[in-house]
């Protein structure tokens, strides 16, 4: 990849270029596995059982040459390095879920699933000339993510009405380190989720329908 952009300012005068060359060589590999299990134990109940794992590596060896100028203050830099990367990642989810047929009218889910996720992404950036390591474009990152979480669906259909109430409840561990960027996060806290929809047909082209639903969006 070659880049070029310069800045100027409402006078047309030059503030600041930039150019950079970047060659890189990159390879990976990845598997993916998962596995399902369905049995029934009487009329209306059943058993699901899921496990699945998701694995990816690759490595790279990229060279970059950049020159950055500001015309203003005369300052320039210039990098030149060789940076050497390894990234790994492995997903590994699980889940067990039962179904039971109370009666006619009504039938209750139970779940729980476990998760977790492990990802390394590390770069080695040295000079070219002196050989130096560079840890301001070096990283060392480790994320560790564990969650684990239980799910009750609860539903009743009734000739003209139908109701459906379930609740997910979430346990997160969530861990981030980088040695280079002096990074050492670790949070754990509980997500929990409502979700309620009552619905009544009056007629073939009307109903009545209330819904509630809550989410959060984790930073």
């Amino acid at each position: 990849n070659h880049t070029e952009s310069a800045t100027n300012d409402d006078a047309g005068t030059a503030v600041s270029s930039f150019n950079e060359d970047n060659e890189s060589n990159t390879s990976s590999r990845s598997n993916n596995f998962r596995l399902n299990y369905r049995k029934r134990l009487k009329a209306g109940s059943s058993l699901n059982l899921m496990v699945g794992n998701n694995f990816n590596e690759s490595s790279s060896e990229s060279k970059v040459n950049s020159k950055t100028y500001i015309f203003k203050s005369n300052d320039n830099t210039i990098i030149d390095q060789t940076r050497i990367g390894e990234n790994k990642s492995n997903n590994f989810s699980s889940s067990l879920n039962f179904n039971n047929r109370i009666n006619d009218a009504m039938n209750l889910a139970l779940g729980y699933s476990f998760n977790h996720s492990k990802s390394t992404n590390e770069q080695r950036s040295r000079d070219n000339a002196t050989g130096k390591l560079d840890t301001l474009y070096s990283k060392d990152q480790i994320d560790n993510n564990t969650n684990q979480g239980i799910n009750v669906h609860l539903s009743y259909r009734k000739d003209k009405f139908e109701v459906n109430l379930s609740n997910r409840t979430f346990y997160k561990n969530q861990k981030l380190n980088d040695s280079f960027r002096n990074v050492d996060l670790s949070r754990n806290f509980w997500d929990n989720n409502l979700n309620f929809d009552a619905n009544y047909r009056l007629s073939n082209s009307k109903n009545i329908r209330l819904a509630y639903q809550s989410s959060n969006i984790i930073p």
